[in-house]
């Protein structure tokens, strides 16, 4: 790829509720010389860094200018990095940064703090009698470094403008790599990181998330941090934080159901997404069940549940009573449940298979039952937990639930 960087990456790996938050708006505050940009995935978390840091007077791209005139909000990012502001701005914004925001990026001396770690790399969707009619075309062309370029030297595709501007864009970005002699992968630009003057990750569970095989596949450094709270205060200590206490508060918070209802999942390979995609009958079954555990089992309100399922399948899941409390399997960073106490998990999570052989291909160690267990965590976090209230988890899945257990008991 393209060598190590410069930076070294500090990851504050702390479990939710920790205070992670609480400390960068504490070290935003506190810091009267250094401008800051802030990414995190949710709206109403921009709100909150711009209302808690009044002095730095974080400002958050948008679609209109000050005149009323539309504006690419990617173009209004890159006015507002010109004009030095503290910025406060989205995970799906910061993925389109281009070497336009990276020398931006570097002449305003920034910080980078980027709440969650974000979708780095992602397989590109493309109709494979697409993809060969751009390399054949001359339109793309691989390079050494297996990097997917944009034929910019003849001037009828360097003029190209049609229905794949996207893909040219990514070209051009240096986005695409490419896999096995077909599937475009995507990547965000490791240069981007490079052009800050610090990068900080609040995260958890760092070692099972895509983002620490990106940094290693690029081979960036990055160190691990903790927070802890003094009296109220939440400061930064090197390491991951290996004390006993933080996670055996939870075990008497989280009762995992078990019983009959839980024989539905007993295989490796149960309520993954091809056993969604290959078993209908039990997919009624798997529905059932959770309607006869929030209803019979719990006697839950609909106001008190969440539950989830791949997105496809929802409406084959999804019953009376709890429809509407349907969340994403894939949510995080976000505070909108946390009323929440009654939950069901009908999910076997394991990684996108594409996006583990490239990374596998390129020599880069993965561990698998930690993704999952990283994935799992998070969602379970939606809930009432965040107060330390306790909450009642339907997890048919037997790997899943071992999962659990071994994270609780660890």
């Amino acid at each position: 790829m393209e060598g190590w960087i410069s930076i070294t990456i500090k990851v504050v790996d702390s479990i939710m509720g920790s205070g992670k938050s609480t400390f960068a708006i504490e070290k935003m505050n506190n810091d009267t010389e250094r401008k800051y940009i802030y990414i995190t995935p949710f709206l109403d978390e921009i709100t909150r860094v711009k209302h808690s840091c009044p002095n730095k007077r974080f400002v958050d791209p948008k679609n209109y200018d000050n005149e009323g005139h539309f504006q690419k909000k990617q173009d209004s990012l890159h006015n507002l990095l010109a004009a030095g502001h503290n910025i406060a701005t989205t995970h799906s914004l910061f993925k389109q940064s281009n070497e336009e925001t990276k020398e931006l990026i570097q002449a305003g001396n920034y910080v980078l703090i980027l709440d969650e770690v974000m979708d780095v790399v992602d397989h590109l969707t493309i109709k494979n009698s697409d993809r060969d009619l751009l390399f054949e075309n001359n339109f793309l062309n691989v390079d050494d470094e297996g990097y997917i370029t944009w034929n910019n030297n003849d001037e009828k595709t360097r003029n190209y403008d049609g229905k794949f501007n996207d893909i040219k864009h990514m070209a051009n970005n240096r986005n695409l790599l490419f896999y096995k002699g077909s599937i475009l992968i995507w990547t965000f630009p490791i240069s981007i990181f490079e052009a800050f003057k610090e990068v900080y990750i609040l995260t958890y569970l760092f070692d099972g998330q895509i983002q620490k095989y990106y940094y290693d596949l690029n081979k960036v450094d990055y160190e691990y941090y903790h927070i802890e709270n003094s009296n109220g205060n939440y400061n930064l200590q090197k390491g991951k934080n290996k004390s006993p206490k933080i996670k055996a508060q939870y075990s008497d918070l989280i009762e995992i159901y078990d019983g009959i209802l839980n024989d539905i999942g007993n295989d490796k390979y149960s309520l993954s997404m091809s056993w969604y995609e290959n078993r209908n009958q039990a997919v009624t079954k798997l529905k059932n069940n959770v309607s006869n555990y929030f209803k019979h089992k719990m006697k839950a309100k609909s106001k008190d549940i969440i539950w989830t399922t791949y997105k496809d399948f929802q409406p084959k899941v999804s019953g009376k009573g709890f429809q509407r409390s349907y969340i994403a399997v894939n949510l995080r960073a976000t505070n909108d449940h946390r009323q929440t106490k009654y939950l069901a998990y009908t999910v076997n999570r394991f990684m996108n298979p594409i996006i583990e052989g490239f990374f596998i291909e390129r020599g880069v160690k993965l561990n698998h039952e930690l993704w999952s267990t990283s994935e799992l965590i998070q969602w379970i976090w939606r809930s009432s937990i965040r107060d330390n209230k306790k909450v009642y988890i339907y997890l048919p899945s037997k790997r899943m639930r071992n999962l659990l257990k071994e994270w609780l008991e660890t």
